[in-house]
C-alpha cells in the first residue's frame, strides 16, 4: 500500500527544494575535509590541529550514505516498476557522478605520478586508474582514496535498478541485501574485496535512507516533532564526535580501536535521525530555494572529490613557505581554499557540463525509438 501511495505522490515533489538538506550535505563534506586535513597536517608536522578535535570527521561519510539512499528514492520514485526507465536511471546517475570524477582522477593521476611523500600512499598504476574510473571495487590503494565510497554507490544503484525493473522482486532483493549487511555487521567475517563492497557495514546507510524516503510519504510529523528529530540526530552526532575525540586522545588519528564509538552503526543512526528531521522540516514549511544553501549543497560532491589532491599540494607548499605557521591556521586556510575551489569548479565546470549532458539526454529521450541508437 505504501509503495502504491509512493507512486502516486503529487507531481513535482521530487523537485521540491530541500535547503536544510543541502546545508547538511555541505556540513558532512566539510567534516570529511577537516578529518583528512587534520591527519595530513599531523603527518607532516607531528602536530594535530585543535588537539585532533576533528578526528571524528570521517562520520560525514556515514551521513552521505544515508542521504544517498533517500535522494535516490526521492528523485526516482516515479521510475519504480517501469523497466523502460532503467537506461535513463543509469544515464542520469552517470551524468551526475562521472564527469567530475573522471576529471579529478585523470588530473590527480598525472600529478601524483610526479609527487612523493606521506600523502601519496601505495603504488597505483594504469590498471588501478581504470578500475577507479569505472568504479569497480578492488583492494586498496586507490588513485583517489574517496573512490571506495563511490564503488558502494554503484552496488546500490545496481540493486535499486531491480526495483525499477520489477517492484516486488526489486524490493525483495534490497531487503535480502540489507539483511546480509546486518549479518556481516554482527559477525564481521573477513571477506575478499569484491564481496566486502557488497556487505560492508556502511551499506546499511542506503537502507536507512530508503526507509526515510518511504516514511516521508505518510502524513509528515508536526513541526515540533520534526525539529525534535533533527535536534536528536544532531546531538547524537555531536556526542559521538566528542566521545571519539576524548577516547582517542593520545592515539593515532586513524586508529580503529575505539570499539562501537568508531563503528559506522551509531553514526548511521544519528545521520538517519538528522536526515529525517531536516527533510520533514523542509516539507512542513514548504521550503523555498536558498541560493546560498543551494551552492553549498551543490559544491559538496566536488569538495569531496578534490580535497585530498588539493590538500596534498597545499601541504607541500606550506612545507616550503609556511614554516612556523600554527597547525590550526594551516587547517583553516586549507579548508577555506578547498571550499572556494570546489565552489568555483561547481559553478564554472560541473554545473554547466551536467546541464548540457542532461539536455542532450532529454533531447535523445524525445527521439523516436529507432533513432536513439
Amino acid at each position: 500500500m505504501i509503495l502504491k501511495t509512493f507512486a502516486q505522490t503529487r507531481p513535482g515533489v521530487a523537485n521540491a527544494p530541500l535547503p536544510l538538506l543541502d546545508g547538511g550535505r555541505f556540513a558532512a563534506a566539510a567534516l570529511v575535509v577537516l578529518f583528512h586535513y587534520t591527519i595530513g597536517i599531523d603527518n607532516y608536522s607531528g602536530i594535530a590541529p585543535f588537539a585532533g578535535f576533528f578526528r571524528g570527521g570521517h562520520a560525514g561519510v556515514e551521513y552521505f550514505f544515508v542521504l544517498s539512499g533517500f535522494i535516490i528514492l526521492y528523485a526516482h520514485r516515479s521510475d519504480i516498476g517501469q523497466p523502460h526507465k532503467v537506461r535513463s536511471f543509469f544515464a542520469k546517475r552517470a551524468i551526475r557522478i562521472l564527469p567530475m570524477l573522471w576529471a579529478v582522477l585523470i588530473v590527480w593521476g598525472l600529478l601524483r605520478a610526479g609527487l612523493s611523500g606521506q600523502t601519496t600512499r601505495g603504488e597505483t598504476g594504469l590498471g588501478t586508474l581504470l578500475l577507479d574510473l569505472l568504479l569497480l571495487p578492488h583492494a586498496p590503494p586507490y588513485v583517489l582514496g574517496v573512490t571506495w565510497t563511490l564503488t558502494r554507490e554503484l552496488v546500490f544503484y545496481t540493486l535499486f535498478a531491480l526495483v525499477i525493473v520489477n517492484r516486488r522482486i526489486g524490493w525483495s532483493v534490497l531487503l535480502l541485501w540489507q539483511a546480509g549487511v546486518i549479518v556481516y555487521a554482527i559477525l564481521g567475517p573477513t571477506l575478499p574485496p569484491w564481496p566486502e563492497a557488497i556487505w560492508e557495514t556502511h551499506n546499511l546507510g542506503f537502507g536507512l535512507g530508503l526507509a526515510i524516503g518511504l516514511a516521508i510519504l505518510a502524513p509528515p510529523p508536526g513541526r515540533r516533532t520534526a525539529g525534535a528529530l533533527a535536534a536528536a540526530g544532531a546531538l547524537l552526532f555531536a556526542a559521538l564526535l566528542a566521545a571519539e575525540w576524548r577516547l582517542g586522545a593520545g592515539l593515532p588519528l586513524e586508529t580503529l580501536s575505539l570499539g562501537i564509538i568508531r563503528s559506522p552503526l551509531l553514526y548511521l543512526a544519528a545521520s538517519a535521525l538528522l536526515v529525517f528531521g531536516l527533510v520533514s522540516i523542509d516539507r512542513q514549511r514548504t521550503a523555498r530555494k536558498s541560493r546560498l544553501l543551494g551552492w553549498a549543497g551543490g559544491c559538496s560532491y566536488v569538495l569531496y572529490l578534490i580535497h585530498v589532491p588539493l590538500g596534498s599540494v597545499l601541504l607541500r607548499l606550506f612545507r616550503r613557505v609556511g614554516q612556523g605557521m600554527p597547525a590550526e591556521i594551516q587547517l583553516l586556510v586549507m579548508t577555506a581554499a578547498a571550499i572556494v575551489t570546489a565552489l568555483m569548479l561547481h559553478l564554472w565546470f560541473e554545473k554547466p557540463v551536467v546541464r548540457r549532458l542532461r539536455k542532450w539526454l532529454d533531447a535523445r529521450a524525445r527521439l523516436p525509438e529507432p533513432l536513439r541508437d
